[in-house]
């Protein structure tokens, strides 16, 4: 599985993601940081440009970051 992730601990709040993508780039006013959405799927043009555009490179995807539940059901499913 391929999650959208925002390096927080580097990110420097300059809301360029949120300007570009809204629908994708949020600030969560209650704990200061910038998320992603929850979403099925991203606009890959939206996230690259996103990405091209951060000053301190922290918006990546990374594969399997974490594993919720209901994620090994549906890996264990592909296996059989």
């Amino acid at each position: 599985m391929k999650i959208l992730y925002i390096d927080i601990g580097s990110c420097s709040k300059c809301f360029g993601c949120r300007e570009i993508a809204p629908e994708i780039f949020n600030y969560n006013e209650i704990f200061g940081f910038m998320e992603t959405a929850d979403l099925q799927e991203y606009d890959e043009s939206l996230v690259f440009e996103a990405m091209k555009n951060c000053p301190k490179k922290c918006i990546r995807y990374e594969e399997n970051a974490i594993n919720l539940p209901g994620d090994v059901e549906k890996e264990q499913s592909k296996v059989v």
